[in-house]
């Protein structure tokens, strides 16, 4: 457990903790549910209520070993990219979450891309503002001022907005969409449907015990996720002579 001090006190959190659940967020390989026991068992002593999320997350991972370990993966594979990449719930890009298009995401990339270089980290084939990208950033970044600004800022409420995207009526209202515009949406278990919900909130729960909560900076427009499907649809089908609608 590592202590920065400041002038109105400190903030604890341990390194171990942010790059475990950070891990969690990549494509998942065999190795996948050994990280997520790790992670779990790295937040117990720390963590009451991330620790209770996490334990339900890991209850529903597919066994990756036995007979049928390789079918098990592929469907946890299925299952992350329907969540976060293809048909997605939300994406994990904050600063997309948070600011969409406006020019506040681009002030924030090339900050988070300066920063990133100067400790090191390698957000591969990613942009900076990936979730995962930016938890191992906050894990070695000295500077607990700008710390708890980029959490308070930008992390948190993109945590909040990530987690709204799972509520079961928008999940339909998007798989709407997708019947509508791709004729298919990925065929995914209903009872593991949500499962990277628990993820995202033991990210949540973790932050929550080290950084105190603000009402963050709002961009004049708000950006929703669920719109964006939409709008991207519809520019789509703009070419065969419609206008994307301005509503959802």
């Amino acid at each position: 457990l590592q202590e920065w001090n400041r002038q109105e006190g400190s903030v604890m959190r341990t390194t171990s903790v942010i790059t475990g659940l950070a891990s969690l967020f990549s494509y998942p390989d065999k190795e996948y549910n050994a990280r997520a026991e790790s992670a779990l068992s790295q937040m117990q002593q720390f963590y009451p209520e991330a620790t209770e999320a996490l334990a339900r997350f890991c209850s529903n991972l597919p066994q990756l070993t036995g007979e049928n370990a390789d079918q098990n993966l592929l469907d946890l594979q299925e299952l992350y990219s329907r969540s976060f990449e293809v048909q997605p719930i939300t994406t994990l890009d904050v600063g997309y979450v948070c600011f969409g298009d406006d020019y506040k995401r681009g002030e924030l990339m090339v900050n988070l891309i300066r920063v990133e270089r100067e400790l090191g980290i390698d957000p591969g084939t990613e942009l900076a503002d990936h979730l995962p990208t930016v938890l191992r950033l906050m894990s070695v970044w000295q500077d607990i001022e700008m710390v708890e600004e980029l959490v308070q800022q930008i992390v948190w409420p993109a945590l909040d907005s990530m987690i709204a995207e799972f509520d079961a009526r928008r999940i339909r209202q998007r798989d709407l969409l997708y019947k509508r515009f791709q004729k298919t949406v990925l065929d995914v278990s209903p009872d593991r449907m949500t499962m990277y919900l628990d993820l995202l909130k033991a990210v949540r729960d973790v932050l929550a015990c080290e950084f105190t909560k603000v009402e963050p900076f709002k961009p004049a427009q708000s950006y929703d996720f669920l719109k964006s499907v939409r709008q991207e649809f519809e520019v789509e089908d703009a070419g065969a002579g419609r206008r994307p609608s301005a509503d959802l």
